[in-house]
């Protein structure tokens, strides 16, 4: 008995990777990979059998078994990678190679996309000390109130309550709770 892996999956064209849906794709893809038995392709915990295969034609290894002929995993191997070189709207833009395998591209494209730089960080940054809160101040003014020595904070009295609180600094209105004595 043979198993079939039936035709390589090809996405529709707005699910194929390009440069801003990695994410999304990586899901897809492997979702898809994984529930055909051949996960193991791509994260590298199937390898082909080193020895022969004992009575190959008569005994065809489960699609997801850790150590297949050297034939079933060439051909297996090369489904998993054609499905993603298929899938990828310019595999040469992104370092893929038709030949390369499965294991090799999925760690090329995760080398591409799984990292932040420090100008993605700084980017991030500067969104967040952009923010205003409803009082007026920014963010970094509110954090650094945070920051400073209570004993230093003289603007504003000590509260003993989270009411007390809400009632004196309309900024912390939003605080709730449920806890406090009256």
């Amino acid at each position: 008995m043979s198993q079939s892996l039936g035709p390589i999956t090809i996405l529709p064209e707005s699910k194929q990777l390009s440069d801003n849906n990695w994410n999304d794709f990586k899901e897809d893809l492997f979702s898809l990979i994984r529930g055909r038995g051949l996960g193991g392709y791509i994260n590298g915990t199937i390898h082909p059998l080193t020895g022969p295969a004992p009575y190959p034609h008569i005994h065809p290894t489960p699609l997801n078994h850790a150590t297949p002929s050297l034939d079933e995993y060439n051909m297996r191997e090369g489904f998993v990678s054609s499905m993603i070189y298929q899938n990828v709207k310019d595999p040469k833009a992104h370092g893929l190679s038709a030949s390369d395998g499965a294991r090799a591209m999925w760690t090329t494209l995760h080398g591409k996309f799984n990292r932040t730089s420090d100008l993605l960080a700084g980017l991030a940054k500067d969104k967040l000390r952009a923010v205003k809160l409803h009082s007026g101040r920014d963010l970094p003014c509110h954090e650094s109130w945070f920051s400073q020595p209570i004993h230093s904070l003289s603007y504003y009295p000590i509260f003993h309550t989270t009411t007390e609180l809400q009632r004196n600094i309309p900024e912390y209105s939003w605080i709730h709770s449920t806890t406090d004595p009256e």
